[in-house]
């Protein structure tokens, strides 16, 4: 279905509102199956953390499910697994919040629980509308360059964030969940960008 394009609005609408939904779900579950309390409350950086990355994933799903639908066979794989690691995790985060009665996305602007210049700037590594609606009307290779380039610095921007709550987090949750960021969106940039040399 190449001619048929969904439009950005409403297809980050779908992906906002099913990521809701599993990650409410998805915490409680593992809230019933572990049953432990958490050993510290969540700190600004635990809550930020969550409320952040929660947003810069969506972002990243949303470009995956794109690529997965339009680029080349290899990145179509690539963008697969990109939708279902961020897609569980953006569930988990969004549970936390939902356990810890804070609310979905912060009130004060982006990145003001990082530590040092990004207080107050925009997230690292997000893609413009622009950049999003050069990639919803792009097929085959040229989706596969817009993809990978824009999915990298994505992903490097993750690294600050994932890096930031893995040292700073009050809870052990987040500072793990962090760590794991931290070490896939690594392997996967030396993935993205072995791709892109391949590509050319």
């Amino acid at each position: 279905m190449k001619g048929q394009k969904v439009g950005l609005p409403i297809l980050l609408a779908a992906v906002l509102a099913a990521l809701v939904v599993a990650g409410t779900a998805g915490w409680s579950l593992r809230a019933v199956t572990e049953g432990a309390p958490e050993e510290a409350a969540p700190s600004s950086v635990d809550v930020g953390f969550a409320q952040d990355m929660s947003v810069h994933h969506e972002q990243g799903v949303l470009m995956a499910q794109v690529a997965a639908r339009q680029c080349t066979g290899v990145v179509r794989a690539l963008a697969g697994g990109i939708v279902q690691a961020q897609s569980q995790e953006v569930g988990t985060m969004r549970g936390w919040l939902v356990l810890w009665r804070e609310p979905q996305l912060a009130s004060a602007a982006p990145m003001g629980w990082m530590d040092g210049h990004h207080h107050g700037s925009t997230m690292p590594g997000m893609a413009t509308t622009k950049q999003l609606e050069d990639l919803q009307s792009s097929t085959g290779r040229a989706c596969d360059r817009r993809f990978l380039t824009l999915m990298t610095a994505h992903h490097e921007g993750a690294l600050e964030m994932a890096g930031e709550a893995a040292r700073r987090a009050g809870t052990s949750d987040v500072r793990q969940l962090g760590r794991r960021i931290a070490r896939e969106q690594a392997q996967e940039i030396v993935e993205l960008r072995g791709l892109q040399q391949t590509l050319g």
